[in-house]
């Protein structure tokens, strides 16, 4: 009997927190925006250092599931995780790149299916006090620069 009531219980708190911890993904496309300067290189655009290294600041803080360019298009796109649509919005509202409008964002909120992703999360742990963050490489193949 205190088994059973102790699961009950179980089930409805880790439901509970489960809850307050969901997150869903967004799906943002980034194309060349109003201040591209077309004859200059990608890795040469102003505004682009900045968005780099937003975007390597959130994959840090476990709010950027993946990213890369699109091979057959001139746009990239990445997987934001957040709670909520409006805080999807405030984290590309605040890259770099978009306020500099080198770069434009459209954003979507993207109903996964299937995916490893949900069972796959990095954390920052800071290891001593001379560096800010450590990451633990989940996949060896991530092009993630420490």
């Amino acid at each position: 009997m205190r088994l059973t009531i102790f699961l009950v219980v179980a089930a409805i708190f880790g439901n509970a927190a489960f809850a307050e911890n969901a997150t869903d993904y967004y799906l943002v496309q980034y194309s060349p925006g109003d201040n591209w300067q077309e004859r200059t290189g990608y890795a040469e655009q102003p505004g682009l250092a900045g968005h780099h290294g937003y975007l390597q600041k959130l994959h840090i803080n476990d709010q950027l599931a993946m990213g890369g360019k699109l091979r057959d298009k001139d746009v990239s796109v990445v997987v934001l995780r957040a709670a909520s649509l409006s805080q999807a919005k405030q984290l590309v509202s605040e890259d770099p790149g978009v306020q500099s409008q080198v770069i434009t964002a459209e954003l979507s909120r993207w109903e996964v299916s299937m995916s490893s992703l949900r069972m796959v999360r990095r954390k920052a742990t800071p290891p001593d006090e001379t560096q800010s963050y450590h990451l633990k490489r989940i996949d060896p193949g991530s092009q993630l620069k420490q």
